[in-house]
């Protein structure tokens, strides 16, 4: 049997040798910057991904938006019921369809995962009402019993930022 010496906090002393710093530049990612002895080192750090989610389903729930329009009067702060099905099985391909008030958008795009947060960036959407425009999702959360995202649409008239929500069926 080694025997060791037990550890005496006497016996050592704090010596500063550097600083570390995390600046988040997005919710996906930061650059960690850290000194040792005056040598400077940045790195920028990704959310890893160790299992992609599906989002397919149906869901019930709402869709809040906040809306700029070339007509003033149809600006405002709008929360509208919304039936939501999605078809994704956790890969790239992700169409989902919104139905709301007089109106069933589409919303195609290919997915992209960062750690537990997704995003669909810029594609194009189409309605039955014959809107149609941009639409940009992200920070999409998804879990068993729901799933939340933000993002932004543009259309022929109006622009606007969002958050939609639903409860699985």
């Amino acid at each position: 049997m080694v025997r060791t010496a037990l550890f005496n906090p006497a016996n050592v002393s704090l010596t500063k040798v550097g600083t570390l710093t995390f600046d988040g530049t997005s919710v996906y990612q930061g650059n960690l910057t850290y000194s040792v002895n005056g040598v400077v080192v940045t790195k920028t750090l990704y959310r890893q991904t160790f299992a992609y989610d599906s989002y397919g389903g149906t869901y019930q729930g709402m869709f809040k938006q906040v809306l700029n329009c070339a007509d003033a009067t149809k600006n405002g702060t709008f929360d509208v019921p919304v039936t939501v099905n999605i078809a994704h099985a956790g890969g790239a391909a992700f169409t989902m369809l919104w139905t709301a008030q007089s109106a069933t958008c589409t919303f195609s795009g290919t997915y992209q995962q960062f750690g537990r947060l997704g995003q669909v960036p810029t594609q194009s959407y189409s309605c039955t009402d014959g809107t149609a425009g941009t639409f940009y999702l992200f920070e999409m959360y998804v879990n068993i019993t729901g799933f939340s995202s933000r993002g932004t649409f543009q259309n022929q008239s109006c622009s606007a930022t969002f958050h939609v929500g639903g409860v699985r069926e």
